[in-house]
C-alpha cells in the first residue's frame, strides 16, 4: 500500500503541475533559433548519426524525434538526455571527432566549455547533486541499492531482518571535460568521480584520454551498450545487463554514416571459486591473467534507434600460490544482442530497450553475477585445487525495458531482467544460480535539469540447492544537473 500512495502521489504532483516549463522540441519548419542557425553546425538526418554524440543544434535542427527524455541509471541517458547529445560528454563514453565538427583543427561543436590560457584548449566543468533514500521492505544484504544476489534465501537466518531506510548522496559527481585541437586530431581527457567510497571520500569513474579514434583509459567496457540502458532510479541496474567500468585501450572505426566497428583491450580479473581446497584453513591459490579480454563491437544506427552485436574472448587462470607452476588457464567467451527501438506511434517519447547476453565465463561483466563476486561469491568459473582441474561456467543475462513518457516532463520505465547460471554439482548448494528482476519507475522534471523521481523494485534469487529468497525496495531520488 505504501508503495501504491508513493506512485499516486507523484503522479498528482505531475498532473498539478500541467505541462512542463522545459521548452518544446523545435519542430521542422518552425523558425530556428540562434543556435539552431549557427552555420559551424549543420542540421543531419537523424538516421545518419547516433544521438549521443550529436551537438545540441544538430539535434534541434533534425527534428522533434531525437529530443528524448533524460535518463538517471547511474548516470544520464545518452539516448534520451539533451545535455548527452551535446557530444556525449556526459556519459564519459566516446566522442566521435567527425560528428562534433573537429575534424578541421579545432574542438569542434563544444557548448559550455572555457578558454584556457591563450590556445585553443578548452575545457567544461560539470556537476550533478544527488540525493536518493532507499526503503528495504524485506531482507537484503545491502541498504542502498537493489541488489538481487544480497536476497537471503529461505532457512538463512538474515530473512528475519525488518525494514530498514538508508539516505545517500553519494552518487553525486564532478566531471571535467578538456578538449584540444592537434595535426593528429582532437585531443581529449576527460575526469569523473562520485564519493561511494568508505567515508564518502571520492571514486574514480572516469579518466581516460582520446586521442581522435583511439581511447586510452579507464571508462565503461566496450561490451556494454551504453545507449541501450533503461532509465533506473536503482544504481544498481537490471539484474542481467551487462555493465562494468575498467580499464581499456580502444579504437573506433566508422564504416559508413550509420555503422561503426570498434575493438579493445581490456583489464582482465578472473573471479574464480576455489573447491576442494589444499589448504581448508587458508588461500592457497589466486587468479593469474596473462592476457587482457579482448571485445569487438559492431553498432548500426537509424532514424528510430540502434542495434549493436559484440563480442569478448577471455583467458582465465588461476595458480598456486606456494608452486606458481602449479597453475590452469581455461578460454571464456561471450556475445550480446542490444539495441534501442523508438515507437513514435505510441509517443514520440516512447522506447524499446534491451539486451541478451550468452556465454561461458561471463560473469564479470554481468549485472547480478558480477554483484554476488561483491559479496564473496566469484563466478566466472570454478577451480579444483585438488585435481588442479578448472570449468567456466555458462551464463544468460537479459533485461527488457519498455519507457513511455506521459507528458514532455513525466516519464516511466519499466524494466525486467534476470541472469541463470549453470552452476556445477562440485560448488555448495548456497552458490547463486538464478535472478529475476523487476521494475517500475515514475520521474518528473520540473525543469530541464531537474529530476524527481520513485521507483519500486522486486528480486527473486535461486540458490543451487533450489532454495529461494525474494525482496522488495522503495527508492526515491532527487537529482539537479550544473
Amino acid at each position: 500500500m505504501t508503495h501504491l500512495v508513493l506512485l499516486l502521489l507523484c503522479a498528482s504532483v505531475a498532473s498539478a503541475q500541467g505541462p512542463s516549463p522545459v521548452a518544446p522540441p523545435v519542430a521542422q519548419g518552425d523558425e530556428p533559433t540562434e543556435a539552431e542557425a549557427t552555420p559551424e553546425v549543420p542540421a543531419v538526418e537523424p538516421s545518419a548519426v547516433d544521438e549521443a554524440e550529436l551537438s545540441d543544434a544538430q539535434v534541434e535542427a533534425s527534428g522533434p524525434e531525437l529530443a528524448l527524455p533524460r535518463g538517471t541509471y547511474g548516470e544520464l541517458d545518452p539516448a534520451a538526455s539533451r545535455d548527452a547529445l551535446q557530444g556525449g560528454a556526459e556519459t564519459g563514453d566516446f566522442v566521435s571527432p567527425t560528428r562534433v565538427g573537429a575534424t578541421d583543427g579545432s574542438v569542434g561543436h563544444f557548448p559550455g566549455s572555457l578558454s584556457i590560457g591563450a590556445g585553443a584548449s578548452r575545457v567544461r566543468l560539470g556537476a550533478i547533486a544527488h540525493l536518493s533514500a532507499a526503503i528495504t521492505w524485506m531482507a537484503l544484504a545491502v541498504d542502498d541499492r537493489f541488489s538481487v544476489a544480497g536476497v537471503p534465501v529461505d532457512g538463512e537466518a538474515a530473512t528475519d531482518r525488518g525494514p530498514r531506510y538508508h539516505m545517500s548522496a553519494r552518487e553525486s559527481r564532478l566531471h571535467f571535460d578538456f578538449r584540444m585541437p592537434s595535426e593528429i586530431g582532437l585531443v581529449r581527457a576527460y575526469l569523473e568521480t562520485d564519493f561511494r567510497s568508505s567515508g564518502n571520500a571520492p571514486t574514480l569513474r572516469h579518466a581516460y584520454a582520446q586521442i581522435g579514434n583511439l581511447m586510452v583509459g579507464h571508462t565503461w567496457s566496450l561490451f556494454m551498450d551504453v545507449g541501450a540502458r533503461p532509465e533506473l532510479i536503482d544504481i544498481e541496474g537490471p539484474d542481467g545487463a551487462i555493465r562494468l567500468l575498467h580499464p581499456s585501450v580502444r579504437y573506433h572505426i566508422p564504416m559508413t554514416d550509420n555503422v561503426e566497428l570498434a575493438l579493445a583491450a581490456e583489464s582482465a580479473e578472473s573471479q574464480i571459486t576455489v573447491v576442494e581446497p589444499v589448504d581448508p584453513a587458508g588461500v592457497s591459490s589466486q587468479p593469474a591473467e596473462l592476457y587482457p579480454d579482448m571485445v569487438g563491437r559492431l553498432r548500426v544506427h537509424g532514424g528510430h534507434g540502434h542495434v549493436q552485436l559484440a563480442g569478448v574472448l577471455r583467458r582465465l587462470g588461476m595458480e598456486r600460490i606456494d608452486d606458481p607452476s602449479i597453475h590452469r588457464k581455461e578460454w571464456a567467451w561471450g556475445g550480446s544482442l542490444s539495441g534501442v527501438l523508438k515507437l513514435p506511434s505510441v509517443s514520440r517519447y516512447t522506447s524499446l530497450r534491451g539486451q541478451a547476453a550468452l556465454g561461458r565465463g561471463l560473469a564479470r561483466y554481468v549485472v547480478g553475477t558480477s554483484s554476488a563476486a561483491v559479496l564473496g561469491e566469484p563466478l566466472d568459473a570454478v577451480y579444483d585445487e585438488d585435481s588442479n582441474l578448472m570449468a567456466s561456467l555458462d551464463l544468460l543475462g537479459w533485461y527488457v525495458a519498455l519507457q513511455h513518457g506521459w507528458t514532455s516532463s513525466v516519464r516511466s520505465t519499466g524494466t525486467v531482467g534476470g541472469a541463470f547460471l549453470n552452476t556445477l554439482d562440485e560448488q555448495p548448494g548456497s552458490t547463486l544460480r538464478r535472478t529475476h528482476y523487476f521494475s517500475l519507475n515514475l520521474i518528473w522534471s520540473p525543469i530541464e535539469s531537474i529530476d524527481l523521481g520513485v521507483e519500486q523494485l522486486f528480486g527473486l534469487r535461486e540458490n543451487e540447492a533450489g532454495a529461494f529468497g525474494s525482496s522488495t525496495q522503495t527508492q526515491l531520488a532527487a537529482k539537479v544537473r550544473f
